[in-house]
């Protein structure tokens, strides 16, 4: 199992779980769903529907949908330095 940082909804936060190889596709797609969202290459209720999509991780865990959330997190990250996906651990 591979450490990631990520962000979940209920509450809307960032998180970093341990994820089975197959929830692994599933967190780096909407990390790539969260970038695009912050470089102002989608819009936010594609954003939202995109993300919304995705199935949930092990333990009913919900990938954030909220466009304005996602946004704000990220901008947390950055002034923290962090960004999403693996942290190197195992």
């Amino acid at each position: 199992m591979t450490r990631y940082r990520l962000l979940v909804a209920d509450p809307p936060r960032v998180a970093e779980l341990h994820l089975a190889p197959i929830e692994v596709w599933r967190t780096e797609r909407h990390a790539t769903f969260v970038a695009e969202l912050a470089e102002g290459l989608i819009a936010p209720a594609d954003f939202e529907r995109q993300a919304g999509a995705l199935l949930p991780l092990a333990g009913g865990v919900r990938l954030l949908a909220d466009p304005a959330a996602a946004l704000a997190l990220v901008e947390e990250l950055r002034t923290q330095d962090l960004d999403l996906g693996a942290t190197g651990e195992s």
